[in-house]
């Protein structure tokens, strides 16, 4: 639980940063560039920490290497391979374009556009959230819960449009 809980808080920041960077274009500096590497770095181990992640079939928790990779393989393996692939493709063309003295800022801003794709994790959250709403025990807890995580979606899709529409409002 406390990976997931990890996972879901890296993933707040790619919800509100990677719309942010996409829109506003702010120039890149050391704390932005070490989250993003923790990030990377974390996404990248959680492929292979997810062939040793058990899960519940039915009533039955499988712990089972095979099984495992298999259910992996056939779930979210491409998805996560092609993100973090993206991810550090991203990160070896941003390093490549900073050391060359041409500007390659439409192809790299195309590029940029596709890290959307790491928003896809959410649908991964969606389990941990799960998870924590088993451990509630009473009602009021658990509506409680429930108004918080209706009140940070409402949250999260304002951000995204405020951003697309600026995006789309300084479009040159």
């Amino acid at each position: 639980l406390a990976w997931d809980l990890i996972g879901m808080m890296l993933l707040c920041w790619d919800i509100l940063v990677i719309p942010f960077m996409q829109a506003f274009q702010p120039p890149e500096n050391a704390f932005l560039r070490a989250v993003g590497f923790i990030a990377l770095g974390f996404w990248t181990f959680d492929i292979f920490a997810s062939f040793l992640t058990g899960f519940r079939d039915r009533k039955y928790i499988v712990m089972v290497p095979g099984r495992i990779a298999r259910r992996y393989f056939r779930t979210w393996f491409t998805l996560d391979v092609v993100i973090v692939s993206l991810d550090w493709f991203m990160l070896g063309l941003h390093s490549d374009a900073a050391s060359a003295a041409g500007d390659v800022s439409k192809s790299f801003r195309t590029l940029r556009f596709m890290r959307v794709l790491r928003l896809l994790r959410m649908l991964k959250m969606l389990r941990v959230i799960q998870m924590v709403r088993d451990l509630i025990d009473t009602e009021a807890i658990s509506i409680c819960f429930d108004m918080a995580k209706i009140t940070i979606c409402l949250i999260v899709v304002n951000h995204l449009v405020a951003c697309g529409w600026y995006a789309i409002g300084t479009i040159q």
